[in-house]
């Protein structure tokens, strides 16, 4: 089983040159703010996908004042490195030397990152649609492909419909194929629900001592009005324009729910996906970003003590004691860009 072992940073952001052991298991990682947890988390992330959740310009990873920075992460059985320069402007991705697309890496597909600004997209069905479904796409290399495949058809289709010249045959051709993957995400979609909803339902009631029941819905939209596009310049039928439904004790949960609570349901959501990576692929990463913050020390405990074995690095601003979790887990410090076990 491939797992990550270590990560060395070069002029990566706020962190101090280094190489860091990364623990097997729960890692707790402890620092006040602006010291680099995040940073860290970054560097896991961009050298297992080729991106960054902080920022678009990849560039803006690069330490201040200098022209290039570097990741390397060590793999059992293989050697990762991305870099990236910003005079001349550049970027690379190498496996065991040899130089990869993102998706070959051998951790495509296998690394999960969880902040709270999540918490926002649960507001709205709309925005719980968009979570779930990135969810479902990186829960399976088949559903990434899928969903690449969706997104440059309904770009090709919106392309024809803002250019004022309606090319019939096209159309015909990219919206029976647009229907057709549409038909299939809905069902992967829905079986992805059933598994999520399951686990809430058995999650949290051992989490607060009282019975919590939640139920997923999903409302289809396909509306086929070509002048109505036209006028829009966009498509407005496919599985991108559902919207999910989610109510706890038969209550919708945005107008139910606190923050906190919010936060251990989309815990357990991505924990739930963490999981069907696993499953698939052998191995997950699932890194957590402030895991505790809006959360009661009682309930976090709890939270931490439902984690499955899988290899996990929680991040914290909070003071850290030594806590008996039930469970074996190891704890980093991060302090003014050094990171160290203690």
């Amino acid at each position: 089983m491939e797992r990550v072992r270590s990560i060395k940073l070069y002029n990566f952001r706020n962190l101090l040159n280094q190489e860091i052991e990364i623990p097997d298991g729960l890692t707790v990682l402890m620092g006040e703010n602006m010291q680099g947890k995040t940073s860290l988390l970054e560097s896991l992330f961009i050298v297992s996908t080729g991106r960054s959740f902080r920022t678009r310009n990849i560039g803006d990873i690069v330490r201040w004042g200098e022209n290039q920075a570097q990741i390397e992460l060590s793999v059992d059985g293989a050697n990762v490195v991305f870099s990236v320069s910003l005079e001349p402007k550049a970027r690379s991705l190498l496996l065991n030397g040899e130089r990869i697309s993102s998706f070959e890496s051998p951790l495509a597909g296998k690394v999960l990152y969880y902040s709270d600004e999540y918490l926002d997209l649960v507001s709205t069905p709309s925005g719980t649609r968009r979570l779930f479904d990135r969810l479902l796409e990186l829960s399976d290399r088949e559903n990434m492909r899928l969903a690449a495949q969706y997104r440059k058809l309904v770009s090709e289709r919106n392309s024809m419909l803002s250019s004022g010249f309606y090319n019939e045959p096209l159309d015909e051709v990219l919206s029976d194929r647009i229907d057709k993957i549409s038909q299939k995400w809905r069902e992967k979609r829905q079986a992805f629900l059933q598994l999520v909803q399951a686990s809430l339902n058995l999650r949290f009631p051992q989490v607060f001592d009282s019975s919590y029941s939640f139920k997923f819905s999903v409302e289809t939209s396909d509306i086929k009005n070509l002048s109505l596009e036209m006028l829009k310049k966009t498509t407005l039928f496919g599985f991108q324009r559902d919207k999910i439904l989610l109510d706890v004790n038969n209550k919708e949960v945005s107008t139910v729910a606190s923050r906190g609570f919010l936060k251990i349901l989309l815990t357990f959501v991505f924990v739930r996906t963490a999981e069907l990576i696993h499953e698939k692929q052998g191995y997950v990463l699932l890194l957590m970003d402030d895991f505790n913050a809006n959360i009661d020390e009682l309930h976090w405990k709890k939270v931490l003590e439902l984690l499955p074995e899988r290899h996990i690095i929680a991040a914290t601003t909070k003071t850290w004691e030594k806590a008996d979790l039930g469970r074996p887990y190891s704890i980093l410090a991060c302090e003014q860009g050094r990171v160290f076990p203690i």
